[in-house]
């Protein structure tokens, strides 16, 4: 799935490993329409006319009782592969029906524990596997699971690296957001409008640090939102908040705090020991959901109790208070994930 401004970053390092091995592949990409911020891989191969297939045919199969499953076997007839990798459990479970004498590989994207909806496939397809970040998914899924441990591949992560921490030049106070589209919160029952209201709330509460000279602060909407739910948050018309819509790893090293109600974000900065906000404080929307998954599962190190505009200014006249939390992410971060291994990659894709 095409997440990021023309391209999909998490998939660079293993393409380049194809490519130093030469092995050979395609690489299809599914567009996110409804993101106007979002264009087009020119070198990949479009996945358009597929997605809209499907999308017709789930829907006239209950009038018609269509097996959509033979349908998209015949649509991939002519495409023999030897192994498959998806990321975001895009097209995966039919992915494993069509290729059933092959090895389908999901390559984890962001928050991933043992409910999550999308590892029931791990268990319902016997050649579905999953690339992952740490061997701490991999034992808390297995210890959760059903399912064989050769099923888990730990990769390490496809994009970062350890590098050392470097606080120079952090000005950037980010907000992740965790908005998406209207139709997910209708059909979750979740209050869209206090989501709205919470993220305002947020962005305020930055527009009113006394040090707000020194910092820049952005809005980095979430990939899948809907234009129209962004003219619904009035801060962002603020001259002193920019909307920023490219990869936020591209500006990670500039980033102070990074604050969001139940974004990846949370984990992915701790990487480079940036300290996130979690906004769960005055949130009801899935709030022990996200309460379980950040603090009993994922074991986040900081304490998110306290008001953002406290923590703030808190960070700003105590250098001591910041260094120390920016340490305590980025420890834990590394004890739970490690760098991309290409060799593992390698040995999994080729494996029988």
């Amino acid at each position: 799935m095409n997440r990021e401004y023309g391209k999909n970053n998490y998939f660079n390092n293993l393409i380049q490993t194809l490519d130093d091995n030469n092995i050979s592949y395609k690489v299809f990409e599914e567009f996110n329409f409804k993101n106007e911020h979002i264009i087009r891989d020119k070198g990949t191969i479009s996945f358009d006319i597929i997605t809209i297939l499907n999308i017709f045919f789930r829907r006239v199969s209950k009038f018609f009782g269509l097996n959509l499953k033979k349908i998209n076997k015949f649509i991939f007839r002519n495409l023999q592969t030897d192994c498959v990798i998806t990321m975001g459990q895009t097209f995966v479970n039919e992915l494993s029906y069509i290729y059933e004498k092959c090895n389908i590989y999901d390559l984890q994207h962001g928050i991933l524990f043992p409910k999550h909806d999308s590892l029931n496939s791990l268990v319902n397809y016997s050649n579905l596997h999953v690339l992952l970040y740490g061997d701490f998914y991999k034992n808390n899924i297995i210890r959760k699971l059903s399912c064989s441990p050769k099923k888990l591949v730990s990769i390490g992560h496809p994009i970062y690296t350890k590098t050392e921490l470097n606080f120079e030049n952090r000005s950037i106070i980010l907000i992740t957001s965790s908005i998406v589209n209207k139709g997910f919160y209708k059909e979750n029952n979740f209050d869209l409008d206090e989501l709205i209201m919470l993220e305002n709330k947020l962005i305020s509460s930055c527009l009113k640090l006394n040090n707000s000279s020194q910092f820049q602060i952005y809005f980095k909407p979430h990939p899948r939102v809907e234009k129209n739910i962004l003219g619904m948050i009035s801060n962002l018309n603020d001259d002193r908040v920019t909307t920023y819509y490219e990869n936020y790893n591209a500006i990670m090293n500039e980033i102070f705090i990074n604050i969001s109600i139940a974004s990846t974000s949370i984990i992915d900065f701790s990487a480079f020991g940036i300290p996130s906000y979690v906004a769960l404080k005055d949130c009801s929307v899935n709030k022990k959901f996200n309460e379980y998954i950040f603090f009993e599962f994922y074991r986040y190190p900081l304490n998110t109790n306290h008001e953002l505009e406290d923590l703030l200014n808190n960070y700003c006249k105590e250098e001591n208070t910041y260094i120390n939390d920016s340490k305590k992410v980025y420890e834990w971060y590394w004890e739970n994930h490690k760098e991309y291994d290409q060799t593992k990659f390698l040995d999994s894709i080729h494996k029988k």
